[in-house]
């Protein structure tokens, strides 16, 4: 519980101030190692919806959590990127003049359709995670949150920057291509937000014909068993880079992540994480009062979790 809590308060301006985008990747990267990651994202998910007055800005920032997650699908969900967007993205240089409807028809029709079988478990867990938290909140907004991330902020960015997302090369792409998939993604965006206003007549056919299969595609993504973290995905990573990356920035940011242990109320043992991240004791002493009990801990060893 104290690990969730100081990974919290390892993304806040007020702990790192512009050095929590420095901590994200190597944050999620231990994470990930030691089998975590769920439990990491279902704390940050639940706080984020927690923290959101009107549904409409549900996800709509760019916060640790959208950060995260995007991290996270990137990482996990690159041959999936690849296997259902590098053919849409070939059609777009053989074809350029296509419509745009049309296109992401057939994006939605031969790849994305039937393909969650194929997406990793563990992203498929977390739109399970965002779904159930975000419909005790606001029901209405359950199965569009899953598209918030499933097609704002994991294919439609792949779809605009194919090169810098490595699902093709950049010699690979036209300046005429990418016009194109531009325009696809600004469809698939109106799908995957159900927007009703700014269709054109040929989007609204489209729409009325996909928004419904749309729909189930979102609720089969999002429709899995629970499972321990332990079960899920586990990619290769370095986690002594990670965590040695994941030390310099507690150390050199110290006074302040102390600062946020003492009045977060969980417990986080101060002494453990200073012998951690190489804190001398004097400068513990010196500057923070003792801190509180508890029976949590604090190691760099690749054998036990973060």
């Amino acid at each position: 519980h104290s690990d969730l809590e100081l990974a919290m308060g390892l993304t806040r301006r007020d702990v790192l101030g512009d050095r929590v985008q420095a901590a994200l990747e190597p944050l999620l990267g231990v994470f990930l190692a030691f089998g975590c990651a769920a439990g990491l994202m279902r704390r940050f998910i639940a706080d984020e919806v927690s923290k959101t007055r009107v549904s409409e800005e549900l996800f709509r920032n760019n916060s640790p959590t959208t950060k995260l997650m995007g991290l996270l699908f990137r990482s996990l969900g690159h041959e999936y990127a690849v296997y259902v967007l590098q053919p849409v993205v070939a059609e777009a240089v053989a074809h350029p003049d296509t419509p745009a409807v049309d296109l992401c028809q057939h994006l939605l029709s031969h790849r994305v359709y039937g393909s969650c079988e194929a997406v990793p478990k563990l992203l498929r867990q977390l739109l399970h995670d965002v779904r159930e938290t975000v419909a005790l909140r606001f029901p209405q907004q359950a199965l569009l949150s899953v598209g918030a991330f499933y097609f704002l902020r994991f294919l439609v960015p792949a779809l605009v920057s194919p090169a810098s997302e490595g699902i093709v090369s950049a010699d690979q792409v036209t300046p005429a291509a990418l016009k194109l998939l531009r325009a696809v993604s600004a469809v698939l965006q109106k799908l995957a937000n159900g927007l009703v206003a700014g269709r054109t007549d040929e989007e609204q056919a489209f729409f009325e014909r996909n928004l419904p299969l749309v729909l189930e595609l979102l609720e089969t993504l999002s429709s899995v068993e629970p499972a321990e973290d332990a079960a899920l995905d586990r990619p290769s990573v370095c986690v002594d880079a990670q965590l040695h990356l994941l030390a310099d920035l507690v150390a050199k940011n110290f006074d302040a992540v102390a600062r946020y242990a003492r009045t977060s109320g969980h417990g986080i043992d101060l002494a453990k994480l200073a012998a951690a991240v190489g804190v001398s004791k004097k400068h513990l002493h010196d500057g923070l009062p003792a801190p509180a009990p508890s029976t949590s801990t604090t190691t760099t060893s690749s054998s036990s979790k973060p």
